[in-house]
């Protein structure tokens, strides 16, 4: 019998000391044949972290690599002429099932409407099943205004996301796997708990150049909740990269928003540079107004 684990579940100490509990150790080593890890040692090692290779031997654990649908995507071309965009670039906003999905997909919708209305570039939200219908349809609202389509879900999901010139997602196993399956540039924002997976996930490929982050260092609060939440974007250039990056950018606005929006613009290229304070401007012009009157 073979049993299947994903390269991370949760940080090293709560893992061991969990499993330790539950005595799964000794049930692993008494019913099972081998342990198939979906992941890469050379980015986690998951069996020496988790100590699976103490209890149980080397020899029993097997690296499988990512794993994802092995389905082809459709042409890149077909699928914007299918979706009738007309811009040169598409951005797609995706997150698995989308059961904690709607923060992010919100702040996504309000840094566009920073960007003004000469975004350079089309988009697609594709919300997930799991997503609750009062937000689906606040975010279909918002989007509408935007002339921006919102999705449950799309049958082949790896051909939206292949005809993409920017994916942006949470850190869930599926979503970068398909990512990095694709080659395709991804902008990441992990959720932040209640276990350390996604961010973890997220330090691991960030530090090999894999995907670029929006990482939340006091929480995930979504724009105009009241709470501080500061927003650091980690970039790196490498060979693989459609667009070109600083290192090292600083957010501004102090908001999710507002970072999705200074990211924009550096990903995709030749929109005008702002300075923080400029975005916290275009803020408060473009949502005070509005807030105030659905207040």
């Amino acid at each position: 019998m073979v049993l299947g684990i994903r390269d991370i579940l949760d940080s090293p100490e709560v893992i061991r000391r969990v499993w330790s509990e539950k005595n799964f150790y000794k049930i692993v080593e008494r019913y099972y044949d081998k342990v198939f890890i979906y992941g890469c040692r050379d980015i986690f090692d998951t069996a020496s972290h988790y100590g699976l290779d103490t209890h149980l031997g080397k020899e029993k654990v097997t690296y499988c690599g990512y794993v994802c649908s092995d389905e082809a995507p459709a042409p890149r071309d077909q699928v914007r002429k299918e979706l009738r965009f007309e811009k040169d670039r598409f951005v797609l906003i995706t997150a698995g099932g989308g059961h904690d999905a709607f923060p992010m997909m919100q702040a996504a919708l309000e840094a566009f409407k920073l960007l003004g209305k000469a975004r350079p570039f089309d988009a697609l939200i594709i919300t997930g099943p799991l997503m609750e219908p009062d937000q689906r349809q606040r975010l279909r609202n918002d989007a509408a205004e935007l002339g921006i389509p919102v999705e449950a879900s799309v049958e082949n999901g790896l051909s939206y996301m292949n005809a993409a010139d920017l994916v942006i997602t949470m850190a869930g196993y599926n979503s970068l796997s398909e990512i990095l399956h694709l080659n395709r540039k991804a902008l990441v924002v992990p959720r932040s708990g209640p276990s350390s997976e996604q961010m973890m996930r997220t330090k691991l490929f960030h530090d090999r150049g894999l995907i670029d982050v929006l990482e939340p260092s006091d929480g995930l609060s979504g724009p105009g909740s009241g709470g501080r939440t500061f927003w650091r974007k980690k970039s790196r250039c490498g060979t693989s990269r459609v667009f070109r990056r600083p290192n090292c950018l600083s957010l501004g606005g102090g908001t999710l928003s507002g970072g999705l929006a200074q990211a924009l613009e550096i990903a995709l290229g030749d929109m005008p540079w702002r300075t923080p304070t400029e975005f916290q401007k275009l803020r408060e012009g473009n949502f005070g107004r509005s807030q105030r009157r659905r207040n």
